[in-house]
């Protein structure tokens, strides 16, 4: 949404975020970013998890806390689960994370990802 001389409206929902639980600006001010985890699990140690009943728990939890408006669960290299959700602060990465080190032995990466509206916002702005 743009108002006032052409400032787009940080705020605003557009159709970027239709559907998506966005709590607006991070601890800093900044507008919360759209980031992609992807965390590949060990097998044996989420074989344990699994076994011992914990696994449905574990996912059930994350999905609650970040509220991600997308969850992919693969075979790829092992169990794998690909997240898409708003962080507000990197200072999340620790408690994001630190579940999957912990109890999956996952390797864990997080890299920030756009879908078309929000590229066609970074590409307006080129102008």
């Amino acid at each position: 949404m743009v108002i006032n001389g052409g400032e787009p409206e940080l705020d605003a929902p557009d159709s970027s975020e239709r559907g998506r639980n966005r709590a607006g600006r991070g601890a800093r001010g900044e507008r919360a970013m759209r980031m992609m985890m992807k965390a590949r699990m060990d097998t044996q140690m989420s074989n344990q998890v699994t076994k011992g009943g914990a696994m449905p728990n574990s996912l059930k939890s994350v999905m609650e806390r970040l509220k991600p408006e997308a969850a992919y669960f693969t075979p790829e290299g092992g169990r794998s689960v690909i997240l898409v959700f708003d962080m507000q602060d990197s200072s999340q990465l620790p408690s994001i994370a630190d579940p999957f080190f912990q109890e999956m032995g996952a390797e864990v990466t997080f890299e920030p990802v756009m879908n078309l509206d929000d590229l066609q916002r970074g590409l307006a702005a080129l102008k």
